[in-house]
Order: C-alpha cells, then structure tokens, then sequence
C-alpha cells in the first residue's frame, strides 16, 4: 500500500521576493484563464510560458500554471451553483517547488530561485532523520515565509488484522 506524508520543519531563508513573484504567476494565470476562457492546462501553459520564461525557472511556470489550474476549476464548478461566486484570489504566500527541480544532500535541501541559482536550506535531525529512510519518493517541497514541508510517499505492507473490536 502507498502512502504519502510530508515534513514539515522552520527554515530562515530570505524567499520573500521569489515567493512574492510565484503568487503573482498565479494571479497572472487566473486573470488570463478567466479572461480567455481557457479550461486546459497545457493551454494555458502555453499561453503564460512566453510571458515568464526570461525570468523564472520552468518549474515555477508549471506549478503556478498547475496551481491556477486547480483554482479556476473549481472557481467554474462553484461558478454553475452561484452565478455571483467570487473569482478566485490567493491570499496566502507559498511556493511549490516540483519534485525533479530540488536535490536533497545529507543534511541540506538545495532549490533553484532562478535559471542556474540556488538557495541551501539546513535540515534539522528530525527531517533529515525521516528523509534518509530507504525507497523514498519525494513529491513536492512546499515553502511558505518561514516553513518548509516536503512530501514523500513509500510502499508499506497492509497487515491483517486478528481481531476486531466494537
């Protein structure tokens, strides 16, 4: 059986402007979803990668185009039910950064802020206890002001159980 969790621990990295600069690529890619009507994702990555790709790294157009996505989806499902449902906003600062753009070392994480730089980030004991675990999958590193949490997934045995109870 597969199950997934994430770590979550502090972080004191400067990542405000590049985070800033992430909820703006979303913003961004709502306004032109909405505005052109656009339902695909690969559409609208399409339309927005031009517009971003002399400053970003790729794999923050594809995780806000992902992110918008997501929120324009269901902005449309709620859209059908209530024709005065606000267009969706992000209020929250956060950065997704995807799976293959991040290396984990022993103790530290390394993440790209622009095409070729990076920004180390210090593993505490407990994460890097819990990543240095065998037959991981990592997923996704989500970064806010001062949290950082990176998914993972593994393989368990299911047990049977003997006896049940209530």
């Amino acid at each position: 059986m597969l199950v997934v969790k994430s770590v979550k621990q502090p972080h004191h990295c400067n990542l405000d402007k590049l985070i800033e600069e992430f909820r703006f690529m979303v913003h961004e890619s709502l306004r032109i979803g909405i505005e052109k009507k656009i339902t695909s994702k690969l559409r609208l990555r399409n339309e927005l990668y031009p517009r971003f790709k002399n400053g970003f790294h790729t794999s923050y157009i594809s995780m806000a185009v992902f992110k918008a996505h997501a929120l324009l989806k269901a902005y449309r499902k709620t859209l059908k039910k209530n024709p005065c449902a606000r267009k969706p906003y992000v209020w929250k600062n956060f950065l997704i950064v995807d799976s293959y753009a991040y290396k984990i070392h022993h103790d530290h994480i390394q993440i790209p802020t622009r095409p070729r730089k990076f920004v180390v980030i210090q593993l505490d004991y407990h994460t890097s206890n819990i990543l240095s675990e065998p037959n991981l999958r990592f997923g996704n590193v989500t970064l806010t002001l001062d949290t950082l949490s990176i998914s993972f997934s593994k393989e368990i045995k299911t047990r049977k159980p003997i006896d049940y109870i209530g």
